[in-house]
């Protein structure tokens, strides 16, 4: 178990949150079912929460410090849009045959 953390105003992160709903691990776990291709109706419905609660969770809007898992997924989908984006300025700047 990890050690309580406490923000600027005093409030315990993570786990140790007074309103915690899910836990660190669930959170990580929801990313990882996210990106398989899981709704967010789905998430909640297997951890019992409010597809609000998943929400949020993946936005960073609550789970700040979860959200950084999130950039990897993020990193991934900026990668795909650059190569697409590449690839059509090569298409545009090839003079056709």
């Amino acid at each position: 178990m990890t050690r309580p953390v406490r923000n600027e105003r005093g409030l315990f992160l993570g786990d140790h949150h007074q309103r915690a709903i899910l836990t660190q691990a669930q959170v990580d776990e929801t990313f990882e079912l996210r990106d398989a291709g899981w709704s967010q109706q789905e998430l909640a419905d297997k951890y019992g929460v409010a597809r609000r609660t998943i929400r949020d969770a993946l936005s960073g809007r609550s789970w700040n410090k979860a959200a950084a898992v999130g950039t990897q997924w993020q990193a991934r989908q900026a990668d795909a849009l650059i190569y697409q984006f590449n690839a059509l300025l090569l298409a545009w700047s090839t003079p056709p045959p």
